[in-house]
């Protein structure tokens, strides 16, 4: 992710269902800042937040790791950078507990437009015989 101007912001959306139901993993340029949240009906709730260096123009790379309710959220100034052993660098920039959502799609949002936009219509999250 590059987010371009000072104050602006930049999100990967996961888990999400539709407009009103979804988690947002977002940084904002200039400010160093980050914020993990959900939407559930509608409603934002900031589950983390804190500062991160975020130059505007840098490429960074963000992850996250979502298996149950457990949410790791990284970020990496190596854009394209997988170690040899699988493992993905970065420094872990918040740890959730949260059951709200266990599975959707992802995509990413803008703060220009404050409307998701998916980038992948691939659903992640517990098959139907995973599902209880």
């Amino acid at each position: 992710m590059q987010i371009k101007e000072k104050g602006k912001s930049g999100a990967v959306v996961f888990r999400y269902k539709d407009e009103n139901n979804y988690y947002y993993y977002q940084l904002t340029a200039g400010d160093n800042l980050f914020e993990v949240g959900k939407v559930a009906d509608g409603e934002k709730t900031v589950l983390a937040e804190g500062t991160a260096v975020v130059d505007t123009g840098k490429w960074y790379n963000l992850r996250v790791q979502a298996d149950g309710g457990h949410i790791v959220c990284k970020i990496s100034e190596h854009p394209f950078y997988i170690d040899t052993d699988g493992a993905y660098p970065g420094t872990v920039l918040a740890e959730i507990t949260d059951q709200s959502f266990e599975s959707g799609n992802c995509g990413y949002m803008i703060s220009t437009a404050r409307r998701c936009i998916l980038f992948c219509s691939q659903q992640y999250g517990p098959g139907p015989d995973d599902r209880k």
